[in-house]
C-alpha cells in the first residue's frame, strides 16, 4: 500500500467521522491480488478497469501509466478532500508497484448516471456545488458517470480527476487563490445544476464550506501538501469575500432596472451576417446539444445572446 510522497503519514482525524482512511482492511494487501472482470466496460479517458479479488470483491482501478503518477495521486487526494468537506464519494486507496501509481476505488453496487436534465439528479448534485467550485472540478457535471445517483437517490463524486490541478485526462491546469473566478464559470456553465440552489442556499453551501477552512489546511499541512495548502488558505479568503459581498448585496434595496436603450430599427431588425452568427454560436459553451436545448435563468442561452445582440439585454 502506497506510503510515500507525504500520503498516509500522522494525517489528523478531523471532525466527527471525516477523517482519512489509511490502509482499510476492506482492500486487498497487493495490487497483485486482482483480476481485470472479463467484459467489463467501465468508459472514461483514464482507462479504468473493473476489477476484483479472489473473494468477489469488485474495484474501480486506475493506473498511473494512463495519464500519470501525479494525476492518480491528485485524484485520491481531492476525493479525500471532498469527503472531509461533508460530500459522498466511495472508498478508495493508493498503491505503488515498479514505480508506477495504482488508485483503487470500492465499487458501490445499484448506481446509475446522473442527468442534469432530471430534476431530482440535478437537485441532489447541487448540494455540492459550492465545493465543486472550490475543488475546480469543472469535470463534474460533464458527462453522466462522474457523480453516481446511489439506489437512496444521493449524489456520490466517483470520478475526481478533473480537481485540483488537473483536468479530467491528466492535462495540467491552473488552481490559484482566485475562487471567486471559478465560482462565476461554475454558475455560467453548469445553469441547469445552479439553478437548483436559492440564494440562501448558495449562502449557506459557502459559509458552511468556509468553516471548515481549519480541518482543510490542517489536513494537508499534515500531509505535507505545503504549496497546496498555502493556495488553499487563501482561496478561504476568496470563498469568505464571495459569501460577503453576497449578503451584503442582499441587504441594499432592490435597485431599479434602468430603461433599456432602443436601436434603431435599421441595427434592431438587419439580417445578422455570417460572422455575427458565428460570434454568436462560438459564444456558447459546450457541444451541439448544449448550444441549442440548455436552459439557464435567462432561457436558451443562445436565443437570449441572439436578443442581446439585437438590443434586447
Amino acid at each position: 500500500v502506497y506510503r510515500g510522497g507525504g500520503v498516509n503519514q500522522s494525517v489528523p482525524e478531523g471532525s466527527g467521522s471525516q477523517r482519512r482512511k489509511t490502509n482499510s482492511p476492506l482492500f486487498p494487501n497487493s495490487i497483485d491480488d486482482l483480476n481485470e472482470v472479463t467484459g467489463s466496460n467501465i468508459g472514461g479517458s483514464t482507462g479504468a478497469r473493473l476489477v476484483e479479488d479472489s473473494s468477489g470483491n469488485r474495484y474501480i482501478l486506475k493506473k498511473g501509466s494512463n495519464t500519470s503518477n501525479e494525476h492518480v495521486k491528485s485524484e485520491y487526494l481531492a476525493t479525500q478532500l471532498y469527503s472531509l468537506l461533508g460530500l459522498k464519494t466511495p472508498e478508495m486507496e493508493l498503491y505503488e508497484k515498479g514505480g508506477e501509481t495504482f488508485l483503487l476505488s470500492s465499487f458501490i453496487l445499484g448506481c446509475k448516471s446522473n442527468s442534469v436534465y432530471r430534476y431530482s439528479d440535478a437537485a441532489e448534485m447541487a448540494k455540492g456545488f459550492v465545493v465543486d467550485a472550490f475543488l475546480a472540478n469543472r469535470d463534474a457535471y460533464n458527462n453522466g458517470d462522474n457523480i453516481l445517483i446511489s439506489p437512496a437517490g444521493e449524489a456520490i463524486r466517483v470520478d475526481n480527476g478533473g480537481s485540483l490541478n488537473f483536468k479530467s485526462r491528466g492535462g495540467n491546469k491552473d488552481y490559484d487563490k482566485d475562487f471567486e473566478a471559478d465560482f462565476d464559470s461554475f454558475v455560467r456553465y453548469n445553469a441547469e445544476v445552479f439553478s437548483e440552489l436559492s440564494d440562501d442556499d448558495v449562502n449557506k453551501q459557502l459559509k458552511s464550506l468556509y468553516e471548515r477552512k481549519d480541518d482543510v489546511l490542517a489536513y494537508l499541512k499534515a500531509d505535507k501538501q505545503t504549496d497546496l495548502a498555502k493556495i488553499m488558505e487563501k482561496r478561504f479568503d476568496s470563498v469568505k469575500k464571495v459569501l460577503d459581498d453576497r449578503l451584503s448585496e442582499s441587504d441594499k434595496p432592490k435597485r431599479q432596472v434602468q430603461p433599456r436603450v432602443i436601436k434603431t430599427d435599421a441595427e434592431m431588425y438587419r439580417t445578422l451576417e455570417e460572422d455575427d452568427l458565428n460570434e454568436i454560436w462560438n459564444g456558447v459553451y459546450g457541444n451541439y446539444y448544449h448550444k441549442v436545448f440548455d436552459t439557464g435563468q435567462t432561457g436558451f442561452t443562445i436565443l437570449a445572446n441572439i436578443a442581446k445582440l439585437r438590443g434586447f439585454d
